[in-house]
């Protein structure tokens, strides 16, 4: 399930420099959405229908510092990536006084948006769901997929379900880890965290989900790690085999 971008733009022209030319899906991400106010981008996130905002600015509009002031007293949690056509040091320094996530000047690269939207996803990644008694997942599907609503109204479906921010899900007690979502997305502190609480094995389902010094850690305290290498060689083999079978 991909988190759900909200792009704000007053300017007509992000098609360009955004929603066609890069992999949202590779980084976990889709563009859901469009509008050209800031207050109607505002009451969408705060409604829940979408995860995160993107926003190109201009020098000569204040769409940005509108955006994020208004953010900040609604929903301060949610990622806010700015983009600008040009340089502008006076408004970077009030986006990120306002708590912005990124702010990009253009024209961009891979490396940029590649750092910008995982540091976006970890940010997202910290909210959290327990439910001691297993996911309800038809009730979260109908929340994200259906209502659009934010994580918060599962606790609605599941009365002894818990609902954390900041802390992440490398912070609840489990046997077993599995980092499958992005790159980097298990640090050093995490894996402290679950040494702490006895995890006997992590096993990675992406590429690279676990930075090297928490990788070096777990090993050096007994936990078993299996590398995305290792547990992904099936899939990548049959791949391969259907491949070549393809070109016969």
């Amino acid at each position: 399930m991909n988190y759900r971008i909200l792009l704000l733009d007053s300017t007509g022209s992000a098609d360009v420099g955004w929603t066609g030319a890069w992999e949202w899906d590779e980084y976990g991400f889709e563009i859901a959405g469009r509008t050209a106010d800031p207050v109607d981008a505002v009451s969408a996130l705060s409604r829940g229908d979408f995860d995160a905002v993107l926003c190109l600015h201009r020098p000569s509009q204040e769409t940005a510092v509108a955006l994020l002031s208004r953010l900040q007293k609604r929903v301060p949690d949610i990622p806010a990536i700015i983009v600008s056509t040009a340089d502008d040091s006076t408004c970077m320094r009030q986006c990120f006084l306002y708590g912005a996530t990124d702010f990009l000047v253009m024209p961009l690269n891979a490396d940029d948006v590649r750092c910008t939207l995982q540091r976006a996803a970890r940010q997202l990644d910290r909210r959290v769901i327990y439910d001691p008694e297993g996911i309800d997942v038809a009730a979260l599907k109908e929340i994200k997929e259906v209502k659009r609503a934010r994580l918060t109204e599962y606790k609605s479906y599941r009365p002894n379900t818990d609902y954390h921010e900041g802390r992440g899900v490398w912070q609840i007690k489990a046997d077993i880890a599995l980092p499958c979502a992005t790159q980097n997305e298990l640090h050093l502190d995490d894996a402290k965290q679950l040494v702490a609480n006895g995890c006997i094995a992590v096993c990675e389902g992406a590429n690279m989900p676990t930075t090297e010094d928490a990788t070096k850690y777990l090993q050096e305290n007994g936990v078993w790690f299996i590398p995305g290498k290792a547990s992904s060689a099936g899939g990548v083999a049959t791949s391969a085999l259907e491949m070549s079978e393809l070109e016969l």
